[in-house]
């Protein structure tokens, strides 16, 4: 019986790409190993415990909660559009969930620097760089398991080394350093996954490795349309908040609102500078129409000072 759970659970793992490779086992135990320091600090420090209390807190606070179920809606409604296409393969499972917990989510949290000149044209050719399908072709093929649970903490020591150390000297020490090791484990890495993919060019499903490699690519278009409404969102919020500084009576403030996103739309350019202020006309309107003008007219002068909208 016992023999027959893990042959399904084994095949079904398979079946939908959770077959980690060494490289992803040594980051699991690494995770895992931090995970559990965490717990005992926290369990033997009351200062920690309180400090965890509040990150998990701030975490899920109600407005975070939305975000991370829109997200997760999100995610699967690429995957339910890519199964619609014809895209979609069951052993893109594991890639899309990992990919949704790290890159995906960096990329999310990122959403109030949207409000940047800029911001989506800079990200998007991050996304399309030919560096991610770089990235997959040297992350396809992996060392043995304690070769990688040595060179992670490697990575990551050259990675934060060189910004914390205060010393110039040593500073400039440890950024000659970082360059010579991340240039020589690129090569050995490199050679290691050419060497792979020669010797197994016979039964590579060439097809599944190409899908695989443009995969986050389309991922990270797809989350980078969900930032958009986010930014929007963020920015209103800011330039509510600088209605509600400029207005001296809080009622009928809900009319300087309507009539500023009424007046700017989806324009994120200028929501942008409603966020800085110069709204006041906007805040002390005594109606819609009266605030929509008023915002409109801000529009006139933003558009005329910078004479043509930038994305």
């Amino acid at each position: 019986m016992v023999q027959r759970a893990l042959t399904c659970m084994s095949s079904w793992l398979s079946t939908y790409g959770f077959e980690f490779t060494n490289r992803e086992l040594a980051g699991i135990a690494w995770l895992v190993a931090m995970v559990v320091l965490i717990i005992v600090l926290a369990v033997l420090k009351q200062k920690i415990r309180s400090s965890l209390y509040q990150v998990l807190r701030m975490t899920f606070s109600p407005k975070l909660t939305v975000i991370w179920i829109v997200y997760v809606l999100w995610i699967m409604s690429f995957v339910l559009i890519s199964a619609w296409v014809g895209l979609w393969r069951a052993i893109l499972t594991k890639d899309t969930v990992v990919w949704s917990v790290t890159a995906g989510l960096a990329l999310l949290v990122g959403f109030p620097e949207a409000k940047n000149l800029g911001y989506f044209r800079q990200e998007l050719l991050k996304i399309v760089s030919i560096i991610v399908i770089f990235e997959y072709i040297v992350n396809f093929a992996s060392f043995s398991f304690w070769s990688e649970l040595i060179i992670q903490p490697l990575i990551f020591i050259f990675l934060v080394a060189p910004i914390i150390v205060d010393d110039p000297e040593q500073r400039e020490a440890w950024h000659r350093g970082r360059i010579w090791f991340f240039a020589i484990l690129g090569i050995v890495t490199l050679a290691h996954t050419i060497r792979i993919l020669y010797s197994t060019r016979q039964t590579v499903d060439w097809e599944l490795f190409a899908l695989q490699a443009v995969w986050p690519i389309l991922l990270g278009i797809w989350v980078l349309i969900l930032v958009f409404p986010l930014a929007i969102i963020s920015s209103y919020e800011e330039a509510f908040i600088k209605l509600r500084l400029y207005r001296t009576e809080r009622k009928g403030l809900w009319k300087a609102k309507l009539g500023l996103v009424m007046a700017l739309g989806v324009r994120l350019r200028l929501i942008r500078e409603a966020a800085k202020g110069g709204t006041k006309d906007v805040a002390d309107a005594e109606s819609v129409g009266a605030a929509y003008e008023a915002a409109k007219r801000y529009k006139t002068e933003i558009d005329g000072t910078e004479g043509h909208s930038k994305w």
